[in-house]
């Protein structure tokens, strides 16, 4: 089951997050989404590709906003892996359901988004109906249960690039995993 919640960050840590993607934007520290690779830049043009910037020094403080929401979640997770992402035009995800992680989560960044520009945020509900939710400025949609989802393409006539954190609970026993990352 997908829900969402609007105003899910505060804008402190909004801000706090701006500030730290601005100072790491042309960092190595940057990945190229499900293939490992490191990027230097983000470039317009960089057709179809997915950029993510790891939210270490931000996961515990990401992490309470989801207990502050569903305070159950503290009883199957022990923290989260929170990404910046960056979504070029022509890039989308298919369908998958985020198997491995206590739970799945957006949190969409954009101010002003237009429904044809893409990047809408699809999910298969237990009718089998396919959901949408518009990407709306600080709304977390949260899977718990590795419901199927995708993401729609980005228009390659967008003038915007789709900015989100993209956030995966972690079992217990993931923490550790995590950790090793800093």
């Amino acid at each position: 089951m997908v829900s969402s919640y609007n105003n899910f960050l505060n804008e402190d840590l909004l801000n706090r997050i701006e500030e730290y993607y601005e100072k790491m934007r042309y960092n190595y520290a940057w990945k190229m989404v499900h293939n490992g690779e490191y990027c230097k830049i983000i470039a317009d043009g960089c057709n179809g590709s997915i950029m993510g910037l790891p939210l270490i020094p931000f996961a515990d403080e990401i992490y309470d906003n989801y207990i502050r929401v569903n305070p159950k979640l503290k009883d199957i997770s022990s923290g989260c892996n929170p990404f910046y992402y960056i979504w070029e035009r022509g890039s989308h995800l298919g369908w998958h359901n985020d198997e491995g992680w206590a739970f799945g989560s957006s949190i969409w960044l954009n101010k002003k988004w237009d429904r044809n520009d893409g990047g809408l945020f699809m999910y298969e509900n237990n009718d089998n109906d396919i959901k949408v939710i518009l990407p709306t400025y600080n709304k977390m949609s949260l899977n718990l249960d590795n419901t199927f989802h995708a993401v729609s393409m980005i228009s390659n006539q967008s003038h915007k690039i789709r900015r989100s954190i993209q956030v995966w609970g972690l079992y217990k026993d993931q923490h550790k995993k995590m950790r090793e990352w800093e």
